[in-house]
């Protein structure tokens, strides 16, 4: 199968892409072809609502071109999953947003769980997490003070603050998982020594779509319709 991973953002170099690529490869299925897609008009970072809003726009339009190309599947490749339930209304294959996969992956291994994420408005997470059915299940969230644009620019930096983040949540002893708010925290889980499951943005979304196309699932029409113009 052949899964498109849209990238909203701008500065990735191709080296930053092949690292992401190998990270990925490492949980993928035999036979499972990885692909990043960029959008036409790339945002440095999103970070707030409207960003977000920006950002799916983008998302959806380049899914939308490329739905011709022989993919089996799409990700919006930010933590924040914009623009998939607009792609959704307007593809025929699934649209998988991190954000959603890990939260649901979460809350299967454990009854709760929390969100650690960058310099980001929280009550724009809890929002997110709202919209998936799942604000019950939601313990905190906590950012750790870097904007996303600079996460990896002292990964050693980045991965104490998610450890102590993580460490803190513990100690609490209400949170069953962690989620990852942000797709530069790639590979991060596999830095820590975590007493708590910490669910990879990028794992979960690359398994869910697997999933999805393996078990020939797509989104209900009913839920996700195509808008008027496209049905004319």
């Amino acid at each position: 199968m052949r899964i498109a991973m849209v990238i909203p953002n701008s500065g990735m170099s191709q080296d930053d892409l092949s690292k992401r690529l190998d990270h990925l490869k490492s949980a993928v299925r035999p036979g499972t072809i990885l692909q990043f897609e960029s959008v036409t008009n790339p945002m440095s970072a999103i970070e707030t609502e409207f960003d977000r809003q920006v950002a799916g726009n983008e998302i959806a339009s380049r899914i939308v071109a490329l739905r011709h190309d022989g993919y089996d599947a799409f990700i919006s490749w930010c933590g924040v999953d914009p623009g998939v339930i607009a792609a959704r209304e307007l593809v025929d294959v699934p649209v998988v947003g991190p954000f959603q996969a890990s939260c649901l992956i979460a809350r299967s291994i454990g009854f709760q769980f929390s969100v650690i994420s960058s310099a980001q408005n929280t009550r724009m997470i809890r929002q997110i997490v709202a919209s998936f059915g799942l604000e019950d299940s939601l313990v905190e969230t906590i950012d750790i003070g870097v904007p996303v644009k600079n996460l990896l620019e002292d990964g050693n930096d980045t991965a104490e603050r998610v450890s102590r983040a993580v460490g803190e949540l513990a100690a609490r002893g209400r949170t069953d998982a962690v989620v990852l708010a942000g797709m530069r925290f790639f590979g991060m889980r596999d830095l820590l020594q975590s007493p708590i499951p910490i669910v990879d943005p990028g794992h979960a979304a690359v398994g869910l779509a697997e999933m999805l196309v393996a078990m020939r699932l797509t989104h209900a029409r009913f839920s996700y319709p195509a808008p008027r113009a496209q049905q004319q």
